[in-house]
Formats: structure tokens, sequence, C-alpha cells
């Protein structure tokens, strides 16, 4: 009888463990849905366009989308300023960041109104990158253009980085604005990561 003790135990910590992990997903999956869901356009000092895809200095259809959503809210005053940001892969001959500059001087937004941030691998160094950029961050409001599905793990990131003011605005129509299980469950495995392993755990 005694043998049986650590088992039952173990399977109400296997048992506490699966519903604390279900519990930590529905969360986020929820914060996941209301993020997507926001549409800010109080003004901000800089509009901020998270990278996406380019093929040799061409923006994908995603990226694109973001950078037309961009452009559009800085048509509309939201901010003076738009910020693209991104690294590059190895072999190529942009940065996600040019990509975006190209794209958006392009479709006439000023070349004085672009600030570029060419580096970042992933949201988080791409942040950290434009919180060096436009340092103090402290003393800077942004608002961040993204995907529905993806805003809400960025929306976490910028705020950690302590800007003075962090706004949401994501795509409303057209490439990465369909809201997939598939895509959310990244996005909050993402999240989840990024408050564990990358925030917490450095």
């Amino acid at each position: 009888m005694f043998f049986f003790r650590p088992l039952r135990w173990l399977r109400r910590l296997v048992t506490l463990i699966v519903v604390a992990i279900l519990g930590a997903m529905g969360y986020l999956a929820a914060m996941n849905y209301m993020s997507a869901r926001v549409h800010d356009t109080a003004g901000s000092d800089a509009i901020v366009v998270l990278g996406a895809a380019q093929f040799n200095g061409k923006p994908s259809e995603l990226f694109a989308n973001r950078l037309d959503h961009a452009r559009s809210l800085y048509k509309r005053g939201v901010a003076p300023r738009i910020v693209t940001v991104g690294g590059k892969l190895p072999g190529d001959n942009f940065t996600e960041a040019q990509a975006g500059r190209d794209y958006l001087r392009a479709a006439g937004v000023p070349s004085k109104a672009l600030v570029v941030v060419p580096s970042g691998d992933n949201s988080w160094n791409s942040l950290q990158a434009v919180a060096s950029k436009l340092a103090p961050a402290s003393e800077v409001s942004i608002t961040l253009v993204t995907d529905p599905a993806h805003m809400a793990r960025v929306y976490d990131m910028a705020r950690a980085l302590g800007f003075k003011e962090v706004r949401r605005n994501s795509t409303v129509d057209g490439a990465g604005t369909k809201y997939a299980a598939g895509r959310v469950l990244h996005e909050c495995i993402g999240a989840a990561w990024f408050n564990v392993g990358q925030r917490w755990l450095g």
C-alpha cells in the first residue's frame, strides 16, 4: 500500500502541471485575442513596423501589408516618423529594414520621416535595436504595427524594454490577418518562451 502512495502523488503532480500549462496557454490565447483587436490611433513619437521576409529588396506580401498599414497611420497623423526594423539572412543583399524603407519611400513617405534599424533576427532582438536607436526609450512613445496574432507578443516585448508608451495597431485585412488557430498557438508558445526563457532567465 505504501508503495502506491508516491505514484498517486506523482499522478497528482503531473495533473497539476498539465492544468497549469493549459491555464497559462488559455490566458495567453485570451490576451492574444484581445490585443489583436486593439487599433489605437492616439498620437505617438514613432510608428514601428515589425520586419518580415523580403526578396532581394522587395517586401513579401505579408511585410508589404504591414508597411501599407503603417503608411496609412502616418498619413492620418498618428506619428511623424516610421521606423522599419529587421536584419537579413546570410547571402541576402538587403535587410528587412532597408527593404521596408525603400518600399515606403517609393509609396510617397518622405525620407526624413523614415528611420532604419537594420538589425535583429527575431522580434525581441529587433525591438531591442529600436530601443537603442530611439534612446532613451523611457522618453519615446511608439505605435506597433504587425499582424493581429503577432501583436500580443511584441507588445509584451516593447513594454519590457521600457518605452514611455506602447500603442497597438495591427493590420486589419490582407496578408497575415487571418486569425488561424495554428498561428495563435505558435505565438502563445513564443510569448511563453519570451516571458520565461528570454525575459526571466536572460
